[in-house]
């Protein structure tokens, strides 16, 4: 995925801000700024922004938790939960400070997609892979290692994501408000990039520590 933001932050106006961590330690980082107005979120638990890409069929939403963690906001959201999120949007007058992201992300769910189900195929002789070939000596193949991983990358211009998963087989053996709002992502906070048609949450994240 590579898309560029509808109305794209200003580089001249990115600038050092501190961010403090889930620790509680604190880092300068860069700040993407954009002041204007914006979908604007409040919930009972986060405010957020929705950030349009110029393609129009996804969107990037950040959310900023109030009175919960980030951790505990994200488990929060559920399927519907995900699809309303763009449609109680409103156009606020916002200030908005965004850091710049350049994460990455790796994960094995060998030990994990077995409890979501997927038994059988991890399961030397019950795995049947037979359409796919044999090993060496006609031995039949099984699911040895599953591996996620995921980069994402937001900046002034605007968002470049990608994901890739590596199975590897074995053998068997309010248009003008009266107030602008302030809103800074400078703790830890959810991001999402999502179908703006069905509202399907295409990458999801926490922003825990930038140091």
């Amino acid at each position: 995925m590579k898309a560029k933001w509808a109305s794209p932050f200003q580089a001249d106006d990115t600038c050092d801000g501190e961010f403090t961590a889930e620790s509680g330690r604190t880092a300068r980082v860069p700040f993407m700024h954009s002041h204007g107005q914006t979908a604007y979120l409040e919930g009972d638990n986060f405010r957020g922004v929705v950030l349009p890409y110029r393609n129009g069929t996804t969107e990037f939403i950040a959310l900023k938790p109030e009175g919960v963690g980030a951790r505990e906001l994200l488990k929060s959201l559920d399927g519907e939960a995900i699809a309303a999120l763009a449609g109680k949007a409103s156009s606020r007058a916002v200030n908005l400070s965004l850091p710049k992201i350049d994460a990455d992300f790796t994960m094995d769910m060998t030990d994990t997609l077995p409890g979501l189900g997927l038994s059988s195929a991890f399961v030397p002789g019950s795995a049947d892979f037979s359409g796919m070939g044999t090993g060496a000596g006609g031995a039949s193949l099984y699911i040895g290692e599953v591996l996620q991983k995921a980069r994402i990358i937001v900046d002034e211009e605007g968002t470049e994501a990608a994901a890739a998963t590596m199975i590897g087989m074995k053998e068997a053996a309010a248009f003008f408000p009266e107030e602008v709002i302030e809103l800074s992502f400078d703790q830890p906070f959810v991001y999402l990039v999502v179908d703006a048609n069905y509202g399907a949450p295409l990458f999801m994240g926490l922003v825990t520590d930038l140091s």
